[in-house]
Order: C-alpha cells, then sequence, then structure tokens
C-alpha cells in the first residue's frame, strides 16, 4: 500500500512495529500461553466449614479462612463466596461450578457429602421445595420421615397416603405410604418419590433411602461419598 504524503505517515510505524516482531499473529501466540486458573468447585458443607475443590487439591475453609492463597468470604447455606489469590469474587453452589456467564453449567448434576463426626452421612436438601437435612441411608428402601415432620413439610399422610406395615428395628410399624412431589440434593432433582411416614418419633432424621438414592449414581473419593445424578 502507497503511503499517504503526510508528516505522519502510517507506514514506518507498521514497518518498526513489524521489524520487532510485533504482529498480530505473535501477540495472539503469546496471550495462548497464559496459563488458566483452576476450577472452583463447591463439594460439600460440614456446618460451618467449606470443602471446596481446586483443580487437583480439596481444601477445607472456614467463613474469613485463607488457605493456599483461597479465603472463604463467606457461607450461606449451599452457597460460598470465595476469592482465589485475591482475585474476583466467585459465588460456588453446592454440586455445582462457578457461577459465571462465561462457565457451561455442568450436564450432570453431582453432590459430594462428608461424613460428620459419627461417620455419617448428612446433607441438606429439599422435599416440595421445603428445606430439611437429610441422612444418607442406603439400607432404607424409601424416604422415611416421622409424622411430626411430615406435618411440618405440609404433606397430609392422613388423606393422600396409604397405610401399610413396615419393618424396623423393634419389629413391624404402622406407617402411610406417601408419594413426594420432588425431592433435592444439591442440583438432583427427582419427581415422583415414594416415601413412608411413621407414627411416633422414629426416624428422629428424614431419611433418604432407595427410592431416591436409586435414582443416581453414588461412588465414593476417599471419605467423600458423591451422588451423581444418572441422566
Amino acid at each position: 500500500m502507497a503511503c499517504l504524503g503526510m508528516a505522519l505517515s502510517v507506514c514506518p510505524v507498521a514497518s518498526f512495529a513489524a521489524a520487532l516482531g510485533m504482529g498480530e499473529g505473535r501477540a495472539t501466540q503469546a496471550e495462548s500461553t497464559i496459563p488458566r486458573p483452576p476450577s472452583l468447585r463447591l463439594e460439600a458443607v460440614m456446618g460451618r466449614k467449606a470443602v471446596i475443590r481446586r483443580g487437583d487439591e480439596r481444601l477445607v475453609l472456614s467463613a474469613g479462612e485463607t488457605r493456599a492463597g483461597l479465603r472463604l468470604l463467606q457461607l450461606d447455606g449451599e452457597v460460598a463466596v470465595v476469592s482465589d489469590h485475591e482475585g474476583p469474587r466467585q459465588r460456588l453452589r453446592l454440586g455445582d461450578g462457578p457461577i459465571h456467564t462465561r462457565f457451561a453449567r455442568q450436564q450432570r448434576a453431582r453432590v459430594s457429602i462428608a461424613p460428620n463426626h459419627a461417620g455419617m452421612y448428612e446433607t441438606p436438601g429439599a422435599i416440595n421445595g421445603r428445606p430439611v437435612l437429610f441422612l444418607v441411608d442406603t439400607g432404607a428402601s424409601a424416604v422415611a420421615m416421622n409424622a411430626a415432620r411430615a406435618k411440618a413439610l405440609g404433606i397430609d399422610y392422613f388423606l393422600d397416603g396409604r397405610p401399610i406395615l413396615v419393618n424396623t428395628a423393634s419389629g413391624q410399624e404402622p406407617a402411610y405410604e406417601v408419594q413426594l412431589r420432588e425431592v433435592q440434593v444439591g442440583g438432583i432433582r427427582a419427581q415422583h418419590v415414594s416415601a413412608v411416614v411413621l407414627q411416633g418419633g422414629y426416624p428422629r432424621e428424614v431419611l433418604l433411602g432407595m427410592s431416591f438414592l436409586g435414582r443416581v449414581d453414588i461412588r465414593h473419593d476417599g471419605v467423600l461419598m458423591e451422588l451423581r445424578q444418572k441422566h
């Protein structure tokens, strides 16, 4: 291209840049060599502590604590707000990757559950949209709860349930079989889940039984139990 007859010509500048090797292709190549930061994922919540996966490492943090450059700024239920090496804040939801428009949501939801002090696996979740704390019980054939808990969740087992007998550690007990509209653990949702409601105070916790667990893949990663949606 011919140079313009002006005091400030664009041609010498372009030639000078080319002489220094500052072409567009080299700049793009240099940028591509910059490593991306490892992704973050909230794997489990243990009381006031969060278990966060960063690349190949797993960090357990309390709110306000910093480990290996990762700081847990806030922990609210299933959501953790973190900052990695004083970088921008990220909101992590249990079972999902970072909530950010440039990150794609995982196609198959996963939830990692850490054991409590007694070695039992407890995880927050929801029944028909109402929050509960589940105790994972692979020996229970269905989701199970006591009558008081069912009433608190708005489950009318007298009207909607079917009288049955269930086997417990103390023998057969009268109960009601009901259908739950939805059971949710982290990002995993299941509709029309069978459950039983027992009279009296047993079980004290809401048992997450096989009527839900049978719809997910159960794996173990060290001490963590991982639930992964099948479809």
